[in-house]
């Protein structure tokens, strides 16, 4: 019987990858690596201060764009003048009302929640917050540990005679006297760089969890 080691890591086969909704920085960080979420649960906050204070200056605009529509309004009736003059302050009122939703929707963007329940995996947790944070950057990974798999890279000089369904054993180094037992899946058949820099098989296999 011959056996072989090589560097694996536990990864989800349902998995969600919870991007930045907008431009801005990180606030505060309410989950940690590893730590459970429900559906709606707060990730993450974004630094909502620019964004608050002009979403305040613009329901003033709009306050003060509503009174003068409603004026003109009123000149209107009596007044055909007024009426080129209407049609200037209903513009002006439906951009003040346009740039308010505007606004106020980019500010519970800043709010990030789960959009599912899962377990939030997060790189460099310590060094999150005040971190800038650009439209669409990946911020946190959610898994479902119901369908975890493990990712394994078979070093091109180490491999061997290898079938779906071999035996495999997972030691995680956070918890070596804990074993992740599961069965090969599959093995790629070209070999490729792996993000250890060496030239390897990529393997896939499932896995239990341990009591």
């Amino acid at each position: 019987r011959l056996s072989v080691l090589a560097p694996a890591e536990l990864k989800s086969s349902d998995s969600y990858v919870v991007r930045s909704p907008i431009q801005g920085v990180v606030d505060q960080l309410h989950v940690t690596n590893n730590s459970k979420v429900g559906e709606g649960d707060l990730l993450i906050s974004l630094d909502d201060t620019a964004l608050s204070t002009e979403l305040e200056v613009a329901q003033q605009e709009l306050e003060v764009a509503r009174a003068e529509f409603r004026q003109a309004s009123q000149a209107a009736a009596f007044s055909d003048d007024a009426s080129a003059t209407l049609q200037v302050k209903r513009i002006t009122l439906e951009k003040a009302v346009t740039r308010v939703n505007y606004l106020s929707n980019l500010l519970t963007r800043t709010q990030i929640v789960a959009p599912q329940a899962a377990t939030v995996i997060i790189d460099n947790s310590d060094e999150f917050v005040g971190r800038p944070v650009q439209l669409g950057e990946r911020l946190v990974l959610l898994v479902d540990e119901n369908v975890l798999e493990l990712e394994m890279w078979l070093p091109v000089g180490d491999d061997i005679e290898l079938t779906t369904l071999s035996e495999v054993n997972f030691f995680p180094n956070v918890a070596p006297n804990r074993v992740y037992r599961g069965e090969l899946r599959s093995l790629d058949y070209e070999a490729q760089l792996s993000s250890l820099g060496t030239l390897a098989y990529r393997v896939r296999a499932s896995v239990e969890i341990p009591p």
